[in-house]
């Protein structure tokens, strides 16, 4: 079944990029390159071209079985274009009433393969936001070890994963995972503090005005957790 199953996959990896190679734009694709640091190359292709493309590939493919997604989406996180790398989480989203609590681990390996805020924060906000609803159970003890971890991608999903949970945020783990990590001097982990920090503004500013002026954050935190709060108490 793994044989058959991993051979499936690399059929649809060559339909799909077949069906990408046959829309791409050189041109578009060395921008969005360089937006992305040059850290991948692109077929090139406007988001909203890219989803009328994945509708084909589903219209004419079907969305292939679970456990052939499960394969599929590490494979297609090894392929080079970065809009491989979207259409395999794509493909797990479009299979949320399938996921199993031991998914996590399929889940961490794609935030840690290839990473950069894109996928990642498009894994927390599609994925993980979701799937810590369906199994809170285990939720502490993961995102608890993310917190601590020496990469930085998962620091910054144990902050971020709870963007959308509003008054459901679990404020002991939101607390803890940026007592842990606000001295870092690592970007994008700061920026994950001021973004958590902001968002939970809309649902409780005087919770995050608080905890703002009682912990030591970067300046960079500390900025993007007040955009909001400023802005809104801002003389008119």
């Amino acid at each position: 079944m793994a044989i058959f199953a991993k051979n499936n996959a690399m059929n649809l990896i060559q339909t799909l990029g077949n069906l990408y190679l046959q829309h791409a734009n050189p041109q578009y694709a060395e921008q969005m390159s360089r937006y992305m640091k040059n850290r991948f190359p692109f077929f090139g292709m406007q988001s909203k071209q890219r989803e009328e493309l994945n509708k084909k590939f589903f219209a004419e493919n079907g969305l292939p079985a679970y456990h052939v997604v499960k394969q599929l989406a590490p494979l297609l996180f090894e392929m080079p274009q970065r809009e491989f790398h979207y259409f395999a989480i794509l493909a797990i989203v479009k299979h949320k009433k399938s996921w199993e609590v031991n998914d996590i681990t399929l889940f961490e390996t794609l935030l840690t393969t290839r990473s950069w805020w894109d996928s990642v924060d498009y894994i927390n906000g599609s994925i993980l936001s979701e799937f810590f609803v369906k199994y809170p159970e285990i939720m502490p003890a993961v995102t608890d070890a993310w917190s601590m971890h020496d990469n930085i991608w998962l620091k910054r999903s144990s902050i971020i994963f709870q963007l959308k949970y509003r008054k459901n945020t679990n404020l002991d783990l939101l607390t803890r995972h940026i007592e842990q990590n606000a001295a870092t001097k690592e970007f994008f982990v700061q920026k994950a503090i001021g973004w958590a920090l902001r968002e939970y503004s809309k649902t409780d500013p005087v919770w995050v005005e608080h905890f703002v002026k009682t912990h030591e954050l970067k300046p960079l935190s500390r900025r993007e957790a007040l955009k909001r709060i400023e802005k809104t108490n801002a003389p008119s």
